[in-house]
């Protein structure tokens, strides 16, 4: 049986005031990357939304969520784009991911990060609007992180 006492994600940052707001997930094998600091996890996502979202003029996504890693010492983001008309209805999502600030043409999620996205997707479904789902992240079980922040 597999060590659950391995903590695979490190934190969940919760930035409900970002445009858009958003939920991010750092990797264990990827916190030295972000020099084992979760502000600098954090800068690094709010740096890709400046480069790639919000100077686009398309429509912006109602939230996301962020999982961030390293692949060879470099920064990686994946991000999920939930585009939501109405908070009762299945959203669509758009996935991008990034090498550093530079978007990849490759779309590929690990499958820890599909199991979050599922229990977030789930959670939102228990919420009643975007605020009440971003005042708590959801419990992960065994993916739970090791601590939680909110800027």
């Amino acid at each position: 049986m597999k060590d659950q006492s391995r903590k695979e994600i490190i934190a969940c940052i919760t930035a409900r005031n970002a445009t858009p707001p958003f939920r991010a997930y750092v990797w264990d094998k990827g916190f030295i990357a972000y020099e084992g600091s979760v502000r600098v996890a954090f800068n690094h996502v709010t740096e890709v939304l400046n480069k790639h979202m919000l100077a686009k003029d398309k429509e912006s996504p109602c939230f996301m969520i962020a999982m961030l890693w390293s692949n060879n010492g470099k920064r990686m983001c994946d991000l999920l784009e939930y585009h939501v008309i109405s908070w009762e209805e299945n959203p669509e999502v758009t996935i991008r991911c990034f090498e550093g600030n530079a978007q990849r043409s490759s779309l590929v999620l690990c499958e820890t990060g599909l199991c979050i996205a599922g229990a977030e997707g789930a959670y939102r479904r228990r919420t009643q609007n975007i605020e009440e789902y971003l005042s708590v992240p959801p419990d992960l079980g065994v993916l739970r992180p090791v601590f939680n922040e909110e800027y």
